[in-house]
């Protein structure tokens, strides 16, 4: 196995253990912002967090590249895209252009950019995206959806509308997390 596979496998199962192990009492670091509910046990996945948060930019230097990032870290990973892989045979190729990825999901996500698909709805609107990440910067930050969130529970919706069950729920549950979203869909069980 490769270095970058097995920290990539260590990654994915930190974040695993982390969204599906750790009951939210057990995260005392709290994201600060008012209107956001993440919350994580290190304060260095914390520090992670906040990059998201951020107003900066960070552009690439690269010739060609027009990448701005909002975190040093964002910039630190994207250069890893100008640096090359140690072997090509460990990478995804797109079968319709030249484009080679170093993991699936970019690869992916690439073929969405042939085939047009968005299979990623606005749940307020006619938008389609082809990333989620797209999806999330049209719900947050482009104004068209002011005091929306990314996820908002129809089962709260659902029993605040009706009589028997409005007094159950103070009220409909709304976070940008989909860890956090994850979480309180477990109380309705």
């Amino acid at each position: 196995m490769t270095l970058l596979l097995l920290e990539e496998l260590s990654y994915s199962l930190k974040m695993h253990s982390l969204s599906q192990h750790i009951v939210s009492s057990q995260r005392p670091f709290v994201c600060p912002l008012e209107n956001c509910d993440y919350a994580t046990t290190t304060k260095s996945l914390l520090k992670i967090h906040s990059a998201s948060h951020s107003t900066e930019s960070f552009h690439c230097e690269q010739k060609d590249c027009n990448y701005v990032g909002k975190s040093e870290l964002h910039m630190k990973r994207h250069m890893l895209s100008h640096t090359p892989a140690s072997s090509e045979s460990k990478l995804y190729a797109c079968s319709k252009c030249h484009f080679k990825a170093k993991t699936k999901n970019h690869l992916e996500r690439h073929i969405r950019s042939h085939t047009g698909d968005k299979p990623y709805p606005c749940p307020y609107c006619q938008f389609r995206s082809s990333s989620l990440e797209n999806l999330r910067k049209h719900i947050l930050k482009t104004g068209k959806h002011p005091d929306k969130f990314m996820y908002e529970c129809q089962l709260c919706s659902k029993m605040m509308s009706t009589a028997n069950n409005a007094s159950k729920v103070a009220e409909i549950f709304k976070t940008n997390s989909h860890q956090a979203y994850q979480q309180h869909l477990k109380t309705h069980i």
